[in-house]
C-alpha cells in the first residue's frame, strides 16, 4: 500500500507532506507524528486504543457496472448538503455533541472508518476529545502544530485539518485505508472552516 506501512499492527508513518497548493509543509517530527497518530484517542479501553494502531478497515465499493472500465469514485456532496450539515453541527449545544457529529459526517462523506475531533486550550496546553482528556504529550504537540499553523497535514493515509484559522481551537483527524484525493481534502477543509465559529463558541 502506498503511504503508511504496517508491521505487527503498528502504524509506520512516512514523511509528512502538504496537500497540493497548500504552501510549505509543516515541520512535524516523524517520530512524534507516528506516536501521536497511534494515540489520538484518550487512554481508555483497548478497543479505543486500537483505532490508530492497526490497519484501517477497507470499506467495500460497489462493483463496476457492465461496460464500465472502472468503478466511479464516490460523488462529493453538493454545496447545499454541506451547508445543511454545517447548520446541524452549529445547532449542537455542547462540544461533545458537535465533535461527534462532525466526526460522523466527515467519515460518511469521505468513506473513513476513523475520525476524531480534538480541542486544544492554548493557555493551559490541554487537549481533549468527546471521550475525555488527552494525556499524551506527543498528541498535544501534533495538535498544536496543525492548529497553530492553520494548515492541514496529510500523513500517509491520515488527514489532520484545523477547524478555523490559526491559532485554531480544534482539529479534525481522519484516517482510512486509501489516500485522500485533493477534492476530498478540500471538502474536509471547507466543512471544518464552516463550523469553526460554532466550535469557537462552544470552547469559550
Amino acid at each position: 500500500m502506498h503511504g503508511a506501512r504496517y508491521a505487527a499492527g503498528i502504524l509506520e508513518i512516512p514523511a509528512v507532506h502538504r496537500a497540493p497548493g497548500d504552501g510549505t509543509p509543516i515541520a512535524i517530527d516523524r517520530s512524534v507524528a507516528a506516536t501521536a497518530i497511534k494515540r489520538l484517542r484518550p487512554d481508555a479501553v483497548t478497543a479505543v486504543e486500537l483505532i490508530w494502531s492497526v490497519p484501517p478497515p477497507v470499506l467495500p465499493y460497489a462493483p463496476a457496472r457492465p461496460g464500465v472500465l472502472a468503478t466511479p469514485l464516490t460523488a462529493l456532496p453538493s454545496t447545499h448538503e454541506l451547508a445543511e450539515i454545517a447548520h446541524a453541527i452549529a445547532a449542537e449545544v455542547t462540544f461533545r455533541d458537535a465533535a461527534r457529529r462532525l466526526e460522523r459526517e466527515l467519515c460518511r462523506l469521505t468513506r473513513c472508518a476513523e475520525g476524531l475531533c480534538v480541542a486544544f486550550n492554548w493557555p493551559r496546553r490541554l487537549a481533549w476529545t468527546a471521550e475525555g482528556t488527552v494525556a499524551s504529550e506527543q498528541v498535544k504537540e501534533l495538535v498544536a502544530q496543525v492548529a497553530g499553523s492553520g494548515r492541514r497535514a496529510v500523513i500517509g493515509t491520515a488527514l489532520i485539518a484545523p477547524i478555523g484559522p490559526a491559532p485554531a481551537r480544534a482539529v479534525i483527524a481522519l484516517r482510512r485505508a486509501t489516500a485522500f484525493r485533493p477534492p476530498e481534502i478540500e471538502l474536509v477543509a471547507g466543512l471544518a472552516n464552516s463550523v469553526a465559529p460554532a466550535f469557537e463558541r462552544l470552547l469559550r
